[in-house]
């Protein structure tokens, strides 16, 4: 006699585990009972079933096991994010979104430069435009470009990539573009991480913080 499924882990719960062995258990009753004493079944079959059903409610309970402490790590990420609330931060991007209001671009000085290249991109890696920055001093740097593109001409809204270039000495040194912003809510995202929400409405992940400032 063989009972079907009792091998594969995916997909069974705890329930399920419990209704196929109340089955099992029911089966094997009724045929010990109706056994001809002359020619008793054998019970090796069945010994082996058993301990399939066991190995599976093991991996069930391991499962969750695992399951409790994953959600013991994210309550506990996300009680550690919410002390985040209320503090301006800055972000790691390589993108800002124009609007009607313009786009705004913003990156961290650690010396002083001689000067300070910005290049924004389309999606196609096509430049739109160029902004020679004046910011030259150790510090956040923030502007806003209003959208124009190296003909003048307005370009339409939507997400642009930026790459910021720092000039010291005749040397070129790439900076990292940030974003800006005060900590409005803190929730966990679909893959259980943490994540922010800006007070701009801007939404990413803990794990692209790169600077925290006190309480705004």
């Amino acid at each position: 006699m063989a009972f079907g499924g009792t091998t594969s882990v995916s997909g069974v719960t705890g329930n399920a585990l419990s209704g196929d062995i109340d089955t099992f258990l029911q089966l094997l009753t009724t045929q010990l009972r109706n056994q001809d004493p002359l020619n008793p079944v054998d019970n090796t079959e069945f010994v082996a079933q058993l301990a399939q059903f066991s190995q599976v409610e093991q991996q069930i309970d391991t499962n969750q096991g695992i399951r409790q402490m994953l959600d013991v790590m994210r309550s506990q990420s996300l009680r550690d994010s919410v002390s985040l609330m209320g503090h301006q931060v800055e972000i790691a991007v390589d993108q800002t979104a124009l609007t009607a209001s313009g786009a705004s671009i913003a990156y961290r000085l650690d010396q002083p430069v001689d000067g300070v290249d910005i290049r924004i991109l389309d999606q196609a890696g096509e430049v739109v435009a160029t902004i020679a920055a004046s910011g030259s001093q150790p510090g956040l740097q923030s502007l806003i470009w209003d959208g124009r593109g190296t003909d003048g001409v307005r370009v339409q809204d939507g997400v642009y990539n930026i790459e910021i270039a720092a000039q010291r000495a005749g040397v070129a040194q790439n900076v990292q573009p940030l974003l800006t912003g005060n900590v409005a809510q803190v929730r966990i995202g679909d893959g259980g991480e943490s994540r922010i929400v800006l007070d701009s409405g801007a939404e990413t992940g803990v794990d692209q913080l790169v600077r925290i400032s006190s309480v705004i």
